[in-house]
């Protein structure tokens, strides 16, 4: 379970000091390395589970609001298909698969409901997926969310 934290470290360290190209997807103003600041990796996942993710404002040291993420369980012997995040979001989720380089392989914005807001997507290439990435525009407070992979 350590190891893909690790990796995703390692990974994290190297893409900040790296220049980027646009991801090319409708997050085109936001760069690899962009991505790879805000970032916040929580922990991570495979197939099957469900993850809690616990937001709070004041411990993540990003120029802007992070996005708080869990990297794919490189030992899972099943693929992640499908990501669905959902909580009581102040607004909608943003929710974004990325590769090990930040490029953005997928991503939904969510939609309110009746217990908040929630977002879900389908993984075009899950063999490249290397994390999710979770935010939300008016994060202001303390909260917590589920992922769950499928």
């Amino acid at each position: 379970m350590l190891r893909p934290l690790v990796c995703a470290s390692l990974l994290f360290a190297l893409v900040v000091g790296c220049a980027s190209a646009p991801t090319g997807s409708a997050s085109a103003e936001v760069t690899n390395a962009d991505l790879g600041a805000k970032t916040v990796v929580k922990g991570a996942i495979a197939a099957g589970q469900t993850v809690k993710v616990d937001y709070a404002p004041s411990t993540y040291a990003t120029d802007g609001l992070p996005y708080l993420a869990l990297a794919f369980d490189a030992d899972a012997r099943m693929p992640v298909t499908h990501v669905t995040v959902g909580g009581a979001f102040p607004g909608t989720p943003h929710l974004l698969v990325v590769d090990p380089t930040f490029a953005v392989l997928a991503e939904a914005d969510g939609i309110r409901t009746a217990d908040g807001a929630e977002a879900r997507l389908t993984l075009p290439d899950a063999a490249k997926a290397a994390m999710i990435l979770v935010q939300d525009p008016q994060w202001a407070v303390s909260m917590t969310f589920d992922v769950t992979a499928e």
